[in-house]
């Protein structure tokens, strides 16, 4: 019987080019007061805004909400947060 190796579910890849440009364009955003406190946002907005894609722009929020600088809410959406 030969059998396959396993693959991690969850892989721990570097950031491509595009998400980490639309990380470090939102992290300038909220640096610089363009976004606010508990400002909430669209996805939808940053992908014609920096005309990157969706998937690159989505990346980049989950990482600034590791980072603690956004807070995502399910059905609710992305949003500054309070303690950037």
């Amino acid at each position: 019987m030969i059998t396959s190796p396993i693959k991690p579910t969850h892989s721990r890849r570097p950031p491509d080019n595009q998400t980490r440009r639309a990380f470090e364009m939102v992290r300038s955003l909220i640096r610089s007061g363009v976004l606010v406190n508990s400002e909430q946002f669209v996805e939808d907005e940053l992908v014609k805004r920096f005309d990157l894609p969706r998937v690159s722009i989505r990346q980049a929020l989950v990482q600034l909400a590791i980072g603690v600088l956004v807070i995502r809410q399910r059905h609710v959406g992305t949003r500054v947060s309070c303690s950037s």
